[in-house]
């Protein structure tokens, strides 16, 4: 929603979407394109569950510094924000409005991934638009070790509580918010979006449960949460927005993600293919550049290569997956590993 296509494009666009003859294409725009925001709420959740799988343990028995866990969740994230930083400049230029002062000051909050704080929409969407969560993911960052030891796995029962009691009233919220700041707050703000990273803290404890209890849940369990997603994805269109920012998919999205974790079905075992296992380790930097690369293309090619955009839309994902495997293997890596191994002599 934040790219601006030519008069041409949207002309063919609203072809697409006004002939009969191509329903499946306008069903995939107006249906699943448009939900891609969900997509960041899982990332918030699953990144929750997978620091405190990683890290609980260690930060309870005083075995992990908060220093060396701050510096690999920079070197994870920091060069690759940078490179797209840079990379974003032109496109910057090219948009230029002449006041200077905003454009320092929008990039200064940007490289310093403070940008998601500030309540306006040409600032927390600016440069490479997709850092507004890595802005997120810092703040969340930050408070993790204190949150992983407060949101302990073994008080099921009381996070349970806690879990209830924030969903009631960020839902009691929704509907009090004036519906302008709605998107800034519940969709874009650290703060609110804290709630995501910490049912993710919160379901890692059910998790364990369920483990060290031998429970077995197996394909049932995962095809019952894949399917109630489908369920509320299809009927969407029926609930307010402000809620399919925040908390509509939520129920889904943890019993998705606890049901895979579990490795007891068929469909945890299909995703451990290669092939994919490959897809998910490339998937940062896809997120981090597709939206370049749209933008790109869409200064570049002025009419869609054909009426119904589908060469279009398969050479953007063509580039888009090349750069990202170079781009996870030559730079967000080897990036890493310097950055670490500079620390550790430092030491």
């Amino acid at each position: 929603k934040s790219v601006r296509l030519s008069p041409e494009w949207v002309s063919a666009f609203s072809g697409i979407c006004k002939s009969e003859e191509v329903t499946l294409s306008n069903w995939v725009f107006t249906q699943i394109f448009e939900e891609g925001a969900l997509g960041v709420s899982f990332f918030f959740v699953l990144s929750g569950f997978i620091l405190s799988h990683r890290y609980h343990e260690k930060f309870l028995d005083k075995k992990q510094q908060k220093s060396s866990f701050y510096l690999a969740r920079i070197s994870r994230i920091y060069p690759l924000h940078i490179l797209c930083f840079i990379i974003s400049i032109p496109l910057v230029i090219l948009d230029y409005d002449g006041n200077l002062i905003k454009l320092i000051l929008t990039g200064i909050f940007n490289l310093t991934l403070t940008q998601s704080f500030i309540p306006y929409t040409s600032v927390y969407f600016s440069f490479n638009l997709p850092s507004w969560s890595l802005s997120n993911e810092i703040f969340f960052y930050l408070l993790f070790p204190f949150l992983t030891i407060w949101l302990k796995p073994q008080y099921c029962k009381k996070n349970a509580i806690i879990a209830i009691t924030i969903s009631i009233l960020l839902f009691s919220l929704l509907f009090i918010i004036p519906k302008n700041l709605s998107h800034q707050l519940f969709y874009i703000n650290p703060i609110i979006r804290l709630y995501d990273f910490s049912m993710g803290i919160i379901l890692f404890g059910f998790y364990k449960h369920i483990k060290n209890k031998g429970t077995k849940l197996g394909t049932l369990f995962e095809l019952l949460s894949v399917s109630l997603f489908v369920i509320l994805f299809a009927f969407h269109n029926q609930a307010p927005s402000m809620l399919v920012n925040s908390l509509y998919y939520m129920i889904p999205i943890c019993l998705i993600i606890l049901s895979i974790s579990l490795e007891q079905g068929r469909l945890s075992y299909l995703l451990r293919n290669f092939f994919l296992v490959k897809l998910g380790e490339i998937s940062f930097a896809f997120y981090m550049i597709h939206q370049l690369i749209i933008r790109y293309y869409l200064k570049s090619v002025s009419t869609p290569l054909l009426k119904y955009y589908f060469i279009d839309i398969l050479l953007i994902f063509i580039i888009s997956a090349i750069l990202s495997y170079l781009i996870y293997y030559h730079i967000e890596l080897k990036s890493k590993n310097i950055i670490r191994n500079h620390y550790l002599r430092s030491r």
